[in-house]
């Protein structure tokens, strides 16, 4: 959001028969919040396979290679099939809507022994 609004500064001691009301100035504001655009996840998941829910994965499950599956209507990214002890990454597509530097704060949890676990991670973001 943006305006442009008219002001008037007086200054002390200056001649009052330049500009009696003040002297003009034109203030220019712009607001912006902080976000990204999550809107289009097909977008922000591009590189995995994403359905709307885990039954509809487990029936397309053949058809996919990948151990990577984002499910709409649980808003949850899973590894599947991954080994312990191994190491996979993800990557993801987020776009920056806001004149704003924001920070993404990702959570991994996982099971072990019966005890959940959470690691956190905190990414530097972008101004766009």
């Amino acid at each position: 959001m943006s305006a442009l609004q008219d002001i008037f500064i007086d200054v002390v001691n200056r001649d009052p028969a330049d500009s009696p009301s003040g002297i003009p100035l034109k203030l220019a504001m712009e607001s912006c919040h902080a976000g990204f655009d999550v809107d289009d996840l097909a977008s922000v998941f591009e590189e995995h396979f994403t359905c709307r829910s885990l039954a509809a994965w487990y029936c397309a499950s053949s058809q996919t290679d990948g151990c990577t599956v984002y499910v709409e209507d649980e808003r949850k990214f899973m590894f599947i099939n991954v080994l312990i002890g191994s190491r996979v990454s993800a990557r993801f597509k987020l776009r920056n809507s806001s004149k704003v530097l924001l920070f993404v704060f990702f959570c991994c949890c996982y099971w072990l022994g019966g005890i959940l676990y959470s690691v956190w991670y905190i990414v530097g973001g972008g101004v766009a």
